[in-house]
């Protein structure tokens, strides 16, 4: 909690004993006992150990050491700060996701020199990817690449050509040859896609670190209309280097999460932010927001933290800051602590609307989900769909309200937010717990004598006549919360294993569940639409007859159509059920209501 106080990150680690503490001292004797028979060699190249922070050859790693290694502390900045002493200043971590680059860099902005840290895998991506963008950028700070080495039969070196229409450009800095000599060089060898020839080594000098392309000053600096758009170019330039991509690929609409943005990534940016702006981000804003919504709230953060110094220059510049402030107040996102009034504005998502479409998909969330898990298939449905996602309350740009724990309230308040959107013909889709939601929507319209759906899809859910059978663990203490989440195979398995997420995302989990295992279901007619079922083969939750039963909710046509994959057959197999979906949505329809 004071760590938190005070802005630091940290997060608790879910182990059952604390290594490098005292909790080890029982073990350390053990350990050395049985380490008494090795015989350490002197190592081939310099090692500096984490034990000491210090230079060893490797002769002394005998039993007493590793004993020293389980009980001590970890003095990594010492070991770092030990090569930033020697002049090393380019780091590879070799890890399957890199976790230490920020603390390695903040060891190099501590001591006051410029360095560079790259990764070696990480976690989401391509493997030759990531190596590849790590060997160029060692490639482009002036270090030889050897390509002998993997193409011996030879090739020919030629340079990269430039496509004028994507309007993308590419240049390296040309710096005096005195920084060059100073490198100590480094050999790399790895597969590329093209064959060459020989060695190839630029013709320049390390570039020197780039200087921020905004900092608060300038921003503040700037007149009001200008600050949002400096903010866009330098937060986007700064999250594509971060992410490894072209700032071209960035849609300002979609969620920071979906880049594959984690934790550790989260941080970094958060950092340099920091470092750049002096104002302090909240590490859900990298979770819960747009690209754009982002944006907004960093500049909120910016001209909220001059206002609350005196000295700095905002005095004569208030209309934008301003009127921006009076709106995201209104809004709710995330200005205070306390949780706010869902609104009607936030609960239905058309990233693109379409005023000729000719019919409106209406998409919802599995638990724990936001609306952005339904983004891509804007591109992957015919244009005259438009769809359109439920945003429900407690998550992504609605992090900060609370969140729904009983189906009737979530229905009620939902059905007045939908009537404006029913003006054309329309559909249901919901997975898993938004199957549920869907079908008990479908049956709250009909009974108000609203327009109904002219078709309902559902997937990976039981009908909902089916008792469950499982026992309720929307109570259980946190970790058992968690354990039952993973053995029933209803949440994507990279949450699961993310500290960070689950702590944000717990609350929202836990109001799904109590939705889920407190549904009562209430007999009533058949729906008068067609009901659509889809199902993965490997599914262990959901079985092909709990599938089925969902036939007796409907007057019409019934359809069972069973999909590759598991529980989340609807992101490993998108297309093929989007194809599924727009088939039986392209026959004709009759509207109902």
């Amino acid at each position: 909690e004071s760590l938190e106080q005070r802005q630091i990150f940290c997060k608790m680690m879910r182990v059952n004993y604390a290594f490098h503490s005292p909790q080890m001292e029982p073990f350390q004797e053990q350990l050395v006992r049985s380490l008494q028979g090795i015989t350490p060699q002197t190592a081939s190249i310099p090692i500096i150990s984490t034990v000491t922070g210090l230079a060893h050859e490797g002769e002394n790693f005998d039993g007493a050491y590793w004993g020293r290694n389980i009980r001590e502390p970890v003095r990594f900045a010492g070991a770092i700060d030990q090569l930033i002493k020697t002049k090393h200043n380019l780091f590879v971590e070799i890890s399957p996701h890199p976790v230490l680059g920020i603390n390695i860099s903040q060891c190099l902005k501590n001591s006051g020199k410029n360095g560079t840290v790259l990764p070696s895998l990480r976690r989401q991506q391509r493997e030759r990817a990531v190596m590849l963008g790590s060997l160029g950028t060692l490639y482009s700070q002036g270090y030889p690449v050897d390509w002998s080495r993997r193409y011996p039969s030879g090739g020919q070196c030629v340079s990269l050509p430039s496509y004028p229409w994507q309007r993308s450009r590419y240049w390296l800095d040309v710096v005096p040859n005195s920084t060059e000599q100073e490198s100590s060089g480094v050999t790399v060898t790895l597969s590329m896609p093209s064959e060459v020839n020989g060695k190839s080594t630029p013709n320049h000098g390390v570039a020197p670190e780039a200087k921020p392309s905004l900092t608060r000053a300038k921003l503040l600096a700037a007149e009001p209309e200008e600050r949002q758009g400096l903010l866009e170019s330098y937060l986007t330039e700064l999250l594509a280097r971060v992410m490894g991509i072209g700032v071209s690929q960035l849609d300002l609409q979609q969620p920071l999460h979906s880049l594959g943005l984690d934790s550790i990534v989260g941080v970094e940016l958060r950092n340099q932010i920091e470092t750049d702006l002096e104002v302090v981000v909240p590490l859900e804003y990298f979770i819960s927001l747009s690209i754009e919504d982002f944006i907004t709230q960093v500049l909120l953060l910016v001209v909220k933290e001059a206002k609350s110094s005196p000295n700095e220059g905002t005095q004569g510049k208030p209309s934008t800051t301003d009127s921006m402030d009076s709106t995201n107040e209104s809004s709710g996102t995330m200005n205070s602590s306390e949780k706010v009034v869902p609104q009607a504005n936030l609960w239905v998502t058309c990233p693109k609307p379409n005023p000729q479409a000719k019919l409106r998909l209406f998409c919802f969330p599995y638990a724990g989900a936001g609306a952005s898990i339904f983004r891509s298939w804007l591109e992957l449905l015919p244009p005259e769909i438009e769809v359109c996602s439920i945003q429900l309350p407690g998550r992504e740009n609605r992090l900060e309200e609370e969140p729904f724990t009983r189906l009737s309230p979530l229905i009620q308040a939902l059905t007045p937010v939908l009537h404006p959107y029913l003006d054309i013909p329309f559909a249901f889709f919901g997975h898993s717990l938004g199957a549920l939601i869907s079908f008990e929507l479908a049956r709250e319209l009909r009974k108000q004598n609203l327009p109904s759906p002219v078709h309902v899809f559902v997937s990976a859910s039981p009908a909902p006549q089916l008792p469950d059978l499982n026992l309720p663990i929307h109570r259980l203490p946190d970790d058992e919360f968690i354990q039952s989440l993973g053995r029933l195979n209803g949440t994507p398995q990279e949450t699961l294993e993310n500290p960070e997420l689950m702590e944000l995302f717990l609350p929202v989990l836990r109001a799904d569940f109590a939705i889920l295992e407190t549904y009562f279901y209430s007999s009533a007619d058949p729906l008068d639409c067609p009901i659509t079922v889809f199902g993965g083969k490997s599914d262990p939750k959901v079985s092909d007859s709990e599938l089925e039963a969902w036939r007796k909710q409907t007057q019409k046509d019934f359809t069972l159509q069973m999909f590759p994959g598991d529980h989340f057959f609807l992101k490993s197999h998108d297309q093929l059920l989007l194809d599924a979906i727009a088939s039986q949505l392209s026959q004709p329809v009759k509207v109902i209501g």
